[in-house]
């Protein structure tokens, strides 16, 4: 057991304790990777115009993979403990060791703080899981928790379940852009394409977003049929 400040949400939790457990950070190409990350002393400024780099680096492959992500941080609402996270498909890399670096950035691209991990993806096509570890984050982020449960319910295939905690997540915080575009993308899932379209229109000018606003639009279009709006936007994107 460990010791926790109140003023977070943490899994098997309670009373100011919670279990700590041991993940091996191994996945299979099927699956989706998760990180989470909280900083913390997080001034305006910063908030304002840092960003967060991820690196992601194969260690083992002959040609290894890499990749690299940046999240701005004013996408999140501003909180001194700031909790941030990042989704992306295993199968964008391939069976390797990696090495992940979380590289903090001022507005000048100075470099503040960097922290680095590992993890593996298997050649197996599916991995057990008995144990999963999931980060504390703060109560003031309490979307990050509907919206978790919701890509959970989803997975396993309880679409209902997912959609209430896609909403829920999203009435909480309408302006936390990256979870906006995994609701519209759920919406798509479960052919509700004119709601995904209206949802998605929410990220329109916002730079960050351009191409999955297209993509989304692209594949609404196509799930009605409209062909030819669908391969405009499609296009539209990729530019």
């Amino acid at each position: 057991l460990q010791d926790y400040p109140g003023g977070r949400k943490v899994p098997f939790g309670l009373l100011g304790k919670k279990i700590l457990v041991d993940p091996q950070n191994t996945y299979s190409l099927t699956e989706d990777i998760a990180l989470i990350f909280n900083i913390i002393n997080v001034t305006r400024p910063l908030w304002e115009k840092g960003k967060v780099e991820l690196q992601i680096n194969g260690l083992g492959a002959r040609v290894p993979v890499k990749k690299t992500f940046s999240l701005s941080m004013k996408n999140y609402p501003y909180s001194r403990t700031l909790g941030l996270s990042y989704t992306f498909p295993a199968e964008e890399l391939i069976s390797d060791y990696y090495e992940i670096k979380l590289i903090l950035r001022d507005d000048n691209l100075e470099l503040l703080a960097e922290k680095k991990g590992n993890f593996i993806i298997s050649t197996q096509e599916i991995v057990p899981h008995p144990t999963t570890l999931a980060k504390a984050f703060p109560l003031a982020n309490n979307f990050l928790y509907f919206y978790s449960l919701a890509y959970q319910y989803d997975k396993v295939k309880a679409p209902d379940k997912a959609e209430f905690c896609y909403k829920k997540g999203f009435q909480l915080n309408p302006d936390f852009k990256p979870g906006l575009v995994e609701y519209a993308k759920f919406l798509l899932k479960v052919n509700k394409y004119s709601e995904s379209m209206e949802l998605i229109e929410k990220t329109k000018g916002a730079e960050e977003m351009e191409f999955q606003y297209f993509l989304v639009r692209g594949k609404a279009y196509m799930g009605m049929e409209r062909y030819e709006e669908a391969i405009n936007n499609f296009l539209e994107g990729n530019k």
